[in-house]
């Protein structure tokens, strides 16, 4: 009956036994130092972003106008046409949808311009609401 719980008590401290190892003074000797996984980490690395202003503005041009598959197609061709690239879909999103309020903020300017000039026009010649009926 002795061997018995002893099993079951060893079966119980068996998978803490390598965490035991850690809470020794003694391991820090031992122990590795700390490795930096971020430089292993090539999500960092924002291939798009590092292209020239004019290249980053060509492709989010391209993707006001057609699918992230096909400015895929169009980035990974050759340089005159494309820049030789091959980027996965995810990082293209990602690089349209950081430049996106920039984007916006630039078309909304635009727009506002524009509204500026209909608004001016409108203090000039005014619209009769209620025109005189012959």
């Amino acid at each position: 009956m002795a061997s018995c719980a002893f099993n079951s008590l060893s079966r119980r401290f068996f998978h803490i036994l390598p965490l035991l190892f850690l809470f020794d003074p003694r391991a820090a000797d031992v122990l590795p130092p700390p490795v930096n996984f971020s430089q292993y980490d090539k999500s960092n690395i924002d291939v798009l972003g590092n292209l020239s202003e004019e290249d980053q503005e060509r492709v989010l041009e391209w993707l006001e106008n057609t699918s992230y598959r096909e400015v895929l197609k169009l980035i990974a061709e050759p340089a005159p046409e494309g820049f030789g690239l091959k980027i996965h879909y995810n990082s293209l999103r990602k690089f349209y949808l950081k430049n996106l309020p920039l984007r916006l903020n630039i078309h909304r300017h635009d727009e506002a311009i524009e509204w500026q000039a209909l608004t001016k026009q409108a203090e000039i010649q005014p619209i009769d609401e209620n025109p005189a009926r012959p």
